[in-house]
């Protein structure tokens, strides 16, 4: 009976954890910005996360902006996380820029989670907040799937990063054999031309 119940209460805890979380991929031109935009509540946790795949030298700028204040500003740069807490409700803005390329654009990936159960507590002596042990276990198991969901988003990333280059290294490779062969066609045929030169009567 026990363990019923506190499966049930872990149920409850997983399912209305007011936990969002959005992955994107997509393209930023050159010469060019995205954004991204999302209505936060103050006091929410939020954790945003980006790599660029491929383009040039896989490098962008990044921009979080709540109204007209900036939060945090990264310039070119390949891959970073960030973890901040909402101070103002509204809308915040998620931005990246790639201005700066001329030839290349950057294929990004982009993660957003917003924990909006952050909330304060106070701390007096006559009343501390205790934690049962169903409780501990159900926020333990919760930050586990969290951290393993991160772990197995992050091994996607270099799986697709690694397929692209192989997939370029492959076509780079292919276009250059098919070079040699056709250099190889026509320097066979430029010396069959000239072998039958010497044989062929000036008469």
């Amino acid at each position: 009976m026990k363990f019923f119940l506190a499966f049930v209460i872990l149920f409850i805890f997983v399912s209305f954890s007011s936990c969002s979380e959005n992955e994107l991929t997509f393209f930023v031109g050159k010469k060019d910005s995205q954004c991204f935009h999302e209505e936060l509540k103050a006091k929410s946790a939020v954790e945003v996360d980006f790599q660029v795949l491929s383009g040039g030298n896989n490098d962008i700028d990044f921009t979080i902006t709540n109204h007209d204040r900036v939060i945090v500003s990264f310039t070119k740069t390949t891959t970073n996380t960030y973890n901040f807490e909402v101070l103002t409700s509204g809308r915040h803005s998620f931005c990246f820029g790639n201005e700066f390329s001329t030839f290349s654009n950057k294929l990004v990936y982009f993660y957003l989670g917003v924990d909006a159960e952050v909330t304060e507590v106070a701390k007096d002596d006559e009343n501390v907040l205790q934690l049962t042990y169903i409780e501990s276990l159900s926020s333990s198991i919760h930050d586990s799937l969290n951290s393993i969901a991160g772990e197995q988003t992050s091994f996607r990333l270099r799986e697709s990063k690694g397929r692209r280059f192989a997939e370029f290294l492959h076509f780079r490779v292919f276009v250059w054999s098919l070079a040699q062969i056709i250099m190889m066609i026509i320097i066979s045929m430029l010396q069959v031309y000239i072998l039958r030169s010497f044989f062929r009567s000036k008469y």
